[in-house]
């Protein structure tokens, strides 16, 4: 278990939301963003470089691991390449490192550091600004595009009774570094169910397709702990538990959000990014 008191760090501005808000929310618009209808607070927050302690980190304790990801560098916004070539690679990663039997994945999506044109065509498009966590331990969000994960986990074991499942979420930086906006993420031994508020509302795929959903925001709370990788290769890819319903209230959900960092120099490449949501089921 890595002593973070120990590890370099930076100082990030990260937006919580605000302790006053309980009970279930609203989202409105991108809900990795600001919502402009509930307050919400800018904290600076300590930030700690994992990338010395990553072979110490633990999807059971942390809720976070850094993996090598061998996917033969396909053409990032070419959605049919991300297909065909990352997501299985994807998929084999995940089987390799946690030892699950079966893996179900959506949602792929592209980001990009707010200084790139890219960021503007979408709200989810943009680099998260607000802590959150993509899932939520309630009816909807233990859904996967309207399909209850019941439906998604039988399809893919058949008859078989599944040990147990898990939602992780994959990051992968697609620019090279430095990145002038990495991801933090909240030590998930840090946190406590009551740090999380659950957001409801919907959203619309660029197809046109609507959809209900749930995600988390967080609240600031003085005791979590931050860390973040610096300089990731291409070849290395972040996975990092969404939701586990088998580990009591707050269902290991790890908090999130991209931060401006600021050692990075004003001309380096802007940050570019792919991730994607998959349910990994142990038979």
């Amino acid at each position: 278990m890595p002593d973070w008191s120990k590890q370099p760090s930076v100082e990030g501005r990260l937006t919580f939301i605000g302790g006053e808000v309980d009970g279930p929310a609203e989202f409105r618009a991108a809900p990795e963003h600001p919502p402009e209808h509930l307050p919400y607070v800018d904290r600076m927050v300590s930030i700690h470089d994992a990338s010395g302690v990553a072979d110490q980190l633990s999807l059971d304790r942390e809720g976070v691991i850094l993996a090598d990801l061998d996917d033969s560098r396909p053409d990032y916004d070419d959605p049919e390449e991300l297909r065909r070539i990352w997501v299985p690679a994807v998929q084999a990663m995940l089987k390799r490192e946690t030892g699950a039997s079966h893996v179900f994945s959506w949602a792929i999506g592209r980001r990009y550091s707010t200084s790139l044109p890219q960021s503007q065509r979408r709200g989810e498009t943009a680099a998260a600004r607000m802590v959150h966590s993509d899932f939520a331990p309630g009816a909807v969000g233990m859904t996967v595009d309207n399909r209850p994960v019941a439906e998604v986990i039988a399809d893919m074991v058949g008859d078989a009774r599944p040990r147990r499942w898990r939602a992780y979420n994959v990051w992968q930086a697609t620019s090279p570094p430095p990145h002038d906006m990495p991801l933090a993420f909240c030590d998930c031994s840090s946190a406590r169910a009551e740090d999380f508020v659950t957001a409801r509302g919907r959203s619309t795929y660029e197809n046109g397709q609507a959809f209900d959903f749930e995600v988390s925001w967080v609240k600031y709370a003085q005791r979590q702990s931050w860390l973040y990788f610096r300089d990731l290769r291409p070849d290395q890819a972040i996975i990092f538990c969404g939701l586990d319903l088998e580990v009591g209230a707050m269902a290991h959900r790890v908090a999130h959000t991209a931060f401006r960092h600021p050692d990075v120099p004003a001309d380096a490449p802007p940050r570019a990014s792919v991730e994607i949501r998959n349910i990994v089921v142990w038979g």
